[in-house]
Formats: C-alpha cells, sequence, structure tokens
C-alpha cells in the first residue's frame, strides 16, 4: 500500500469553469486525494455563495480549507477527498496554511502549503512562521507550493524583476 497521492498547483485564478475541469482531469489523470490551488483569486464572498461551491467541488467527498480571511483575493484553497485523508489545520497566513495531514493507517505528516509573496518584507514573515511551524524531529513534514522565487532570469517570464529574499 502506497501513501495517497497529492499535489499543489498555482492555476492562477479559479473561478472559470475551464479551470475546475483541469484540476479535476488532473486529480483523477494522478489518483489525487488532495489538491492544493494557489493563486486562487477568489473573494471571501465567493465561499459563502453555495452555488460557487457546489460548482468548484473537486472530490466527491470534499473537505477544505482555505486562506481566503487572510489574504486580499484568496491565494491558497486546499481540497482532499475526505474518504481518503483529513487535514486538520492548525495555522494560516496570507502565505501559508499549515496542518496536520492524516492518511488512513499511515502515520500523520505535517503538511504547509505555500503562497509567497513577492515582497522582500513579506517573505521574511513567511520564513519566520515555517521556522515556527517545524515539528518534532520524528514527526514527516512537507512543505510544498510556490515560493514565488527562481534561481535564474531565463526562469522568469513577465512580472516585477526578480529580487534576492
Amino acid at each position: 500500500m502506497s501513501l495517497p497521492s497529492f499535489a499543489s498547483w498555482n492555476v492562477c485564478g479559479f473561478n472559470s469553469p475551464d479551470k475546475v475541469r483541469l484540476c479535476k482531469s488532473l486529480i483523477t489523470s494522478h489518483d489525487l486525494k488532495l489538491f492544493c490551488i494557489l493563486e486562487a483569486k477568489i473573494s471571501v464572498s465567493y465561499v459563502q455563495d453555495p452555488w460557487f461551491i457546489n460548482s468548484h467541488v473537486l472530490f466527491e467527498n470534499e473537505g477544505s480549507c482555505n486562506n481566503f480571511m487572510e489574504s486580499s483575493l484568496g491565494k491558497i484553497w486546499l481540497k482532499w477527498d475526505s474518504m481518503a485523508v483529513s487535514f486538520s489545520q492548525i495555522s494560516s497566513s496570507s502565505q501559508l496554511i499549515h496542518g496536520i495531514l492524516s492518511m488512513g493507517s499511515f502515520p500523520p505528516m505535517y503538511l504547509s502549503v505555500v503562497y509567497a509573496s513577492n515582497n522582500i518584507e513579506e517573505r521574511k514573515c513567511l520564513w519566520n512562521q515555517l521556522s515556527d511551524a517545524i515539528p518534532p524531529r520524528d514527526q514527516p513534514w512537507v512543505i510544498l507550493g510556490d515560493f514565488n522565487c527562481c534561481r535564474f532570469d531565463n526562469e522568469k517570464a513577465g512580472g516585477t524583476s526578480l529580487s534576492t529574499s
């Protein structure tokens, strides 16, 4: 038996039906049990609208959490198959959701999902938050997401120029 699969994707906006279909296709083709939508660009009012929520369901028995209250135009939206995994949120901020991922008979693991700011000062806050989230040494910890950074200029297209942080 192998660990349930999970992934993150910077969808650059999760408002269109096409993005929902693409996410469902990715989930199906890779048998994902947890999916992290980054740069969702969803306002808080939308997640209070039953029609919107129902039209953005990715799993039949879906659990979810987001950081839309901490972030203008919501940046991180976690969705999971609640029949296969569960996620217990410990903390969240404008750049991070941190919690414990439980997967049936496997030992739980800490999971931190990141959508980092391009602002150097805000990014320093993220690093401090990650330092504060370090689990006990004997516990597994996965950090995934979009750190909005590149090693070289040619890895980047558009937007602001690279900075160090």
